[in-house]
């Protein structure tokens, strides 16, 4: 029964470090994008369009190799 009060608990917590860990750095590299280089909004748009293309073709490309 702790256990998993236990874990209730953890859970959660682990999940927004996990997310925060992701964010705050992302954040931080749009924000200077955006506003210390030449590229500008454009820059950011670029580096979303990365992350969204990115992201999926690694899950799938994952998912394959370790499907057997």
């Amino acid at each position: 029964m702790n256990n998993k009060l236990f874990l209730s608990a953890i859970v959660p917590l682990a999940s927004l470090l996990m997310i925060a860990a992701f964010a705050i750095p992302f954040g931080y590299l749009l924000y200077q994008v955006h506003h210390n280089t030449s590229l500008s909004g454009a820059g950011v748009i670029v580096i979303g369009l990365i992350l969204l293309i990115v992201t999926p073709t690694a899950a799938y490309l994952y998912e394959r190799s370790t499907e057997q």
